[in-house]
């Protein structure tokens, strides 16, 4: 063995600390913890190729239904444990509709809707829509004229107007979320009226309720696979 030189340096308050015990295990970069982020199926798609390397007392699930995310910690006891994580996405065609949420004039939701054809159930209904929305504005206008008499009266009058040309309704048909099969659901066009506009957005219950029950639905279904195995699965 040959002599080596160990060269000590107090610190900055001149004390020299000497720690004793072991240090903590060498990293095997053959044994790389694995870390994983991908879809809400992921997860057990990994358990069922991989199960046989783990040991299932080690192994565990954890899951959040309100942020839609599924997590598989294998080996749970090591600190290089492999974390195998998968969310549930909104599909971006529904969320870039703004349900709920974006507010336009009738003549903007006609050249926003005019884009998103693809998305409807009946193409004739889209037509309709469009067609309506894009007149709205010259009707409204034509509708303030005829009322300037009375302020309270061209009001009442108005929103008769908008409720009697505009389809309240139509159907929309798509993914939920990203990798699942198509839903329809219908959006009710919701306008509100002052003494010189018209104020546009889209609301849907049935989205609401499918999104809410289909989440539900898909994330306790993957966690009841991982009960099947006797894997310990916990709720956040």
């Amino acid at each position: 063995m040959e002599n080596s030189q160990i060269i000590v340096q107090p610190n900055e308050n001149g004390e020299v600390i000497i720690r004793k015990g072991e240090a903590a295990p060498a990293v095997d970069n053959r044994h790389i913890p694995i870390k994983i982020k991908a879809n809400i199926l992921a997860p057990f798609e990994f358990w069922s190729k991989r199960n046989h390397l783990y040991s299932k007392d080690r192994v565990r699930v954890d899951y959040c239904i309100h942020t839609r995310n599924i997590t598989l910690v294998a080996n749970e006891h090591s600190q290089y444990s492999d974390l195998i994580s998968g969310s549930l996405s909104i599909n971006p065609d529904l969320e870039g509709l703004g349900i709920g949420q974006k507010q336009m004039s009738p003549n903007e939701m006609a050249k926003f809707l005019k884009t998103k054809r693809h998305l409807f159930r009946d193409q004739d209904a889209h037509k309709n829509i469009i067609s309506e929305l894009s007149n709205l504005k010259a009707k409204i206008e034509a509708e303030i004229e005829a009322c300037r008499d009375d302020r309270g009266n061209k009001t009442n009058s108005i929103r008769k107007q908008v409720s009697s040309n505009v389809p309240i309704e139509f159907v929309l048909c798509m993914p939920i979320f990203v990798g699942f099969e198509k839903k329809e659901f219908k959006v009710e066009v919701c306008l509100d009226s002052t003494d010189s506009s018209v104020t546009c957005w889209m609301e849907s219950i049935e989205m609401i309720e499918i999104l809410e029950k289909e989440k539900r639905d898909i994330i306790l279904g993957q966690v009841e696979q991982f009960k099947q195995e006797e894997i310990a699965c916990i709720e956040h």
